[in-house]
């Protein structure tokens, strides 16, 4: 490729003295991705561009496999049954004395790319999603929910969870600037061992009620809607967060979900409303 001024751009002439299979190239890939994007479906677009890209360079990736949302990928949604504990409304239970998700879609969706059961029972209304205890919560819910039946191999879980922010966290000017873990799920594996999924505060999980959803360093928006009759400009937002499993030959048994040591759920509440197995197709 060449530039008007006749100089290659993006890609250096393969050396006189190597065969073609040997050319040190480059390949020049111009994409703005922002920390935080204006429409949150682009980052998942971005995303699938550079990784078909370095798929069809050959690139090798380290350590587990990449896995991009709708690209042959077989899913099984769990069905957390049981284990959910809390309403999604507010006149039953939920965050808010005046929000709620009342407007969510219930049942078997796909959000952001991936397929979810959200828990419906219209004609006899059953709680839909697992919560922890927290500031403002109604009910008594507990400060872990275990044995939620994420159950056999998978390369990816995809969780949908929202979160009720209680306390702000602002990133120090010096020491450790890593957001703090607000909640985590646990992964228990048929061979005994266990795997921590930590969801941190901007990064995997942001407040439930926003004016301008955006997509996150590690989640993207999978589900906003205007509360019904409001005018404030307010919107409910969900996020996905996708965790790589790094032993997807290993069976898992079954996930937890609890506040991290280190915060004990001081900044905030989660709600968990689907987990998704994925597996790759070949």
């Amino acid at each position: 490729m060449t530039c008007r001024s006749g100089r290659h751009c993006g890609t250096r002439p393969p050396h006189p003295q190597r065969s073609p299979a040997e050319d040190d190239s480059l390949v020049l890939c111009q994409l703005n991705i922002p920390e935080r994007e204006a429409q949150p479906e682009n980052a998942q677009k971005k995303r699938n561009i550079v990784t078909a890209l370095l798929r069809n360079m050959g690139a090798k990736f380290s350590g587990a496999k990449v896995l991009v949302p709708g690209e042959g990928l077989s899913y099984t949604p769990v069905a957390l049954a049981d284990h959910c504990n809390q309403y999604l409304t507010k006149d039953r239970g939920w965050f808010d004395n005046r929000y709620d998700l009342a407007a969510l879609p219930v049942g078997e969706n796909t959000f952001a790319g991936v397929r979810y059961l959200i828990r419906d029972f219209r004609t006899s209304p059953l709680p839909s999603c697992v919560m922890l205890k927290g500031q403002g919560v109604k009910g008594d819910m507990p400060a872990q929910v275990t044995g939620l039946p994420v159950s056999g191999k998978a390369d990816s879980l995809f969780f949908l969870h929202g979160f009720k922010r209680t306390r702000v966290w602002r990133e120090p000017r010096q020491g450790d600037r890593t957001p703090p873990v607000i909640f985590k799920y646990v992964v228990h594996y048929a061979d005994g061992t266990t795997a921590d999924v930590p969801v941190r505060y901007g990064v995997g999980a942001e407040n439930w009620i926003q004016k301008d959803p955006q997509g996150l360093a590690g989640a993207v928006v999978a589900w906003a809607a205007p509360f019904p009759n409001d005018t404030s400009g307010q919107q409910a937002v969900l996020y996905q967060m996708q965790w790589d499993n790094p032993k997807p030959d290993v069976a898992i048994q079954s996930v937890d979900m609890t506040y991290d040591d280190s915060t004990k759920g001081q900044y905030g509440v989660p709600a968990l409303l689907a987990v998704t197995m994925a597996t790759r197709v070949e």
